[in-house]
């Protein structure tokens, strides 16, 4: 996550100043027609910023920190996050606990084909 950040801008009147910050997982920005809202703003996003940090700050043990850093530095060559390599392990992992061996499919796998009329083959 970035840290909020004010610029000018040059797009289509009548803003004149554009704020960016990240909402979920993505960077985005608002205009502002004056210095001072995007500043006022800027201001709320950058507490906002703060006791995030905090927050996790505190509510991690400093393993799962290191554990946190470790994972993101792995993903950091693909441009991926954590949150996506979680959701991808979770959809893995929940297909693999629905697995079952081939032996245990063959029996009702053919009972359900004599039912149709198919040939064993």
């Amino acid at each position: 996550m970035g840290r909020p950040t004010k610029k000018p801008y040059n797009g289509e009147p009548p803003y004149k100043w554009r704020v960016f910050f990240d909402s979920g997982k993505k960077r985005i920005s608002r205009k502002f027609r004056t210095k001072k809202d995007a500043e006022n703003f800027l201001r709320i996003k950058e507490v906002e910023y703060i006791n995030l940090g905090r927050k996790v700050a505190v509510t991690l043990d400093e393993v799962l920190k290191q554990q946190a850093y470790e994972a993101a530095e792995i993903l950091r060559p693909y441009g991926r996050t954590l949150t996506e390599a979680a959701e991808f392990l979770k959809k893995h992992l929940e297909a693999t606990e629905r697995s079952a061996r081939v032996s245990d499919l063959v029996l009702p796998f053919l009972e359900a084909k004599k039912k149709e009329g198919k040939s064993r083959r």
